[in-house]
């Protein structure tokens, strides 16, 4: 194991141990992005276990409505987002979803959903590339159908935005990120009658959100966006609308470790690594 490898998992352990002592937590935006054949009860399980902590499940538009109107001082909302469209998330996350009646936004990745539709024969190329550990972890990964996609939207999912490409947007030039995102949105309109609102930044960490990211997507339409950087939402004095903090979930995690997530173990481990602006 590397010396960073070994800070990193110490920094880890003490989140952890830190988080479990803490009594008290406020409302929060997880992020998944694959539930594989073999993770169904272990997805199952961290929805029950939501469901039991939190008074209530909104999507990411309802969840900025109700911050901007000061209405999460009283209540823990929890929201569950889904990044890029996966079709294990339609297959395996859905019906437990539909069950519980727990409502969801998916981040669209448009490249994702293309080629799984239109260019199946360079899918494997691009899954490889862009999300390397998910394609190590999970076998045969493709995006939503056309169909699946419209069944989502049908079933009151959110659909928001993700870029084309699926690229650190710091990398890239701001025309280029109007372009990617002012596309998606047509793409959205024109073929499902759906407009999004809302857009979670590719890989969302400090590096991937270029100053300038908030700007242009209030400029293309959009009216909230989303880091994967994990904070409490009640720990916010003031919330940039266009960098709502999120929480990444393994389902390969204890019950425990779980629910130290909820009680900040990755605001802890984020603060640590510098990740706060």
């Amino acid at each position: 194991m590397s010396l960073k490898s070994k800070i990193y998992k110490g920094f880890k352990n003490f989140a952890n141990s830190k988080a479990s002592r803490n009594s008290d937590f406020g409302s929060r935006i997880f992020i998944y992005h694959n539930v594989g054949d073999g993770q169904v009860d272990a997805f199952e399980k961290q929805m029950v276990i939501l469901k039991s902590e939190f008074d209530g499940f909104v999507n990411v538009t309802e969840f900025v409505k109700l911050v901007q109107d000061g209405l999460l001082n009283s209540k823990k909302i929890a929201c569950i987002t889904f990044d890029d469209g996966f079709y294990d998330v339609y297959k395996n996350a859905k019906p437990i979803l539909d069950k519980l009646n727990i409502s969801a936004t998916i981040f669209l990745n448009q490249m994702l959903y293309e080629l799984t539709n239109e260019h199946p024969e360079k899918l494997e190329g691009f899954v490889n590339d862009k999300f390397p550990r998910l394609s190590r972890s999970h076998q045969n990964l493709r995006g939503l159908t056309a169909v699946q996609l419209k069944e989502f939207i049908e079933d009151d999912y959110e659909i928001g935005g993700h870029t084309y490409s699926h690229v650190s947007v710091s990398k890239i030039k701001g025309s280029l990120f109007e372009q990617e995102i002012t596309n998606q949105r047509q793409f959205l309109k024109d073929n499902f009658g759906y407009v999004i609102k809302s857009f979670a930044y590719p890989y969302g960490r400090k590096k991937d959100i270029p100053s300038w990211g908030a700007k242009i997507l209030k400029n293309c339409g959009y009216t909230s966006g989303f880091t994967g950087i994990s904070q409490d939402i009640s720990k916010f004095e003031r919330i940039n609308q266009f960098e709502f903090p999120r929480t990444s979930v393994s389902l390969n995690i204890s019950e425990q470790e779980f629910r130290n997530l909820i009680k900040g173990s990755a605001d802890i481990l984020d603060k640590l690594t510098r990740q706060y602006k």
